[in-house]
């Protein structure tokens, strides 16, 4: 919770927190997030996991709720992803238009890959990682194909639609030579 409080202050000290804040992609995220997330395990199972984390179950289904936050925590970052695509789109369909139209779709590029990584990494991952600590040590904590490669590819993506977006962006205003 703390690192959550430092987080925001250092959004506020580098600016007005209001920029950090974009709808369509929190819809994107975190609308994708819920259903999908609730269409996959159900309400109760999210719970209890949840409650697990915060150390309120039994130890016998801590693998389970393991593996419930596991997925959840790599749709979340999928949910990014899919945000960002989202947003590609957008700004790929205003590049005919005036350049005062390109602000809104690299917004929900970055904010929909930020939201992505924030709930995945930074809060449903030390959830993870706090039901493993207090579960059994010879437990099956291992999930299908974690070899964590995900994140190195969103974080891939993440950075080749940037530079793709800021190479167009200074095209498009006429900063690089024609060619």
């Amino acid at each position: 919770m703390a690192g959550f409080a430092l987080m925001l202050a250092g959004m506020a000290l580098g600016g007005v927190v209001s920029h950090f804040m974009e709808p369509t992609a929190a819809s994107l995220v975190f609308g994708t997030l819920v259903f999908v997330g609730l269409g996959h395990h159900g309400g109760a199972p999210i719970l209890a996991a949840i409650r697990a984390a915060f150390g309120s179950s039994d130890s016998v289904h801590l693998v389970s709720h393991y593996h419930v936050l596991q997925s959840l925590r790599r749709l979340a970052n999928g949910c990014g992803l899919i945000g960002a695509l989202v947003g590609l789109v957008l700004y790929l369909s205003n590049l005919g238009g005036a350049s005062s139209l390109l602000g809104q779709p690299i917004a929900i590029v970055l904010m929909s890959m930020l939201y992505g990584l924030f709930t995945g990494e930074l809060l449903l991952g030390p959830l993870c990682s706090r039901l493993r600590a207090i579960g059994p040590t010879d437990a099956d904590w291992d999930t299908p194909d974690d070899k964590r490669t995900y994140v190195l590819a969103i974080s891939i993506v993440s950075m080749l639609l940037f530079v793709f977006f800021m190479y167009m962006t200074a095209k498009l205003l006429g900063t690089l030579g024609s060619s």
